[in-house]
């Protein structure tokens, strides 16, 4: 029999038939469980969202520009929406664009994150709106501060 501690406890029911109880599992205590994220960073969360926001709202006036007709206006799978996240999931990036695979790049290209927010903002809005994009794009960029962890134990 194994010498580990057991977080399950045997109980007893009115008919006499053996059931498991789940004790608590150290798993689950801890500050991240006991207290809400935001109600301890929510300052710090506003502070990386402006700062998002100041460092990259020169670009909402823009239009598209590079890559952005081959993934966003001339992508098929993009301009389908919701019904285009399979074929961008299954396919190398510029599929859509071209038609077919073409092998640009040893390896070609499997980005499909990006693609699939532009499909769901597509999906959501319909024509795709420059301004909307980067706009999404630094909400993205911010919330992605926000949860990035430093990787610093903060009980030590």
């Amino acid at each position: 029999m194994s010498k580990r501690k057991s977080n399950l406890a045997p109980t007893n029911t009115q008919k006499g038939i053996a059931e498991t109880k789940i004790l608590a599992s150290p798993f689950t205590e801890g500050i991240f469980y006991s207290t809400p994220f935001f109600k301890n960073y929510w300052i710090a969360s506003i502070i990386i969202l402006v700062l998002s926001f100041s460092l990259y709202h020169a670009c909402l006036p823009f239009g598209y520009v590079l890559d952005d007709q081959m993934v966003i206006t001339g992508n098929s799978f993009t301009k389908k929406g919701f019904s285009g996240i399979w074929d961008i999931m299954t396919t190398e990036s510029f599929e859509g664009y071209f038609g077919e695979r073409k092998e640009l790049v040893q390896g070609n290209r499997y980005r499909p994150l990006s693609i699939v927010t532009f499909a769901i903002e597509h999906g959501i809005v319909g024509d795709m709106n420059p301004w909307l994009s980067h706009f999404i794009n630094i909400i993205l960029y911010g919330i992605t501060g926000i949860f990035v962890d430093d990787g610093i134990d903060d009980d030590v």
